[in-house]
């Protein structure tokens, strides 16, 4: 039921662009890999689970782990996409890579090689600002 269509958004984004992907930011990209990803991991299927981890690795949304840090500064420390939004928006895309991150690494196969950097330094630091949001 779930499955169908977080895997259509994954292939065409509900249409909205064609060659690359920028429409939908990051965030909506995590929520579905994710989705994909726990789908495969509780039916036990390897097919779903590779789909997921082949999208993170090399799809062509904003959620892709070469898309969604942007820019890294001396020291590795990554700037996130949605870095200039407000803070729960900043930090949804990190909490979902890291959660991708976590179930990749919870089934004891640690099948997932998502990040071959350090992954404080490709999901970068996010510090509140006095107005609230997150510093860019």
């Amino acid at each position: 039921m779930f499955y169908p269509k977080a895997h259509d958004f994954l292939v065409d984004h509900n249409g909205t662009e064609i060659r690359k992907v920028t429409h939908y930011w990051a965030n909506w990209d995590l929520a579905n890999i994710c989705a994909v990803y726990a789908i495969g991991v509780f039916c036990d299927r390897s097919d779903l689970v590779a789909e997921a981890s082949n999208y993170y690795k090399s799809g062509r949304g904003c959620g892709a782990s070469a898309n969604n840090v942007y820019y890294l500064h001396p020291g590795y420390l990554g700037q996130w996409q949605e870095s200039h939004r407000d803070q729960g928006h900043s930090t949804l895309g990190i909490s979902l890579a890291g959660m991708l991150c976590q179930m990749a690494w919870n089934p004891g196969g640690r099948s997932l090689r998502l990040l071959e950097q350090p992954a404080a330094g490709r999901l970068g630091v996010c510090g509140q600002d006095e107005h609230g949001g997150c510093q860019r």
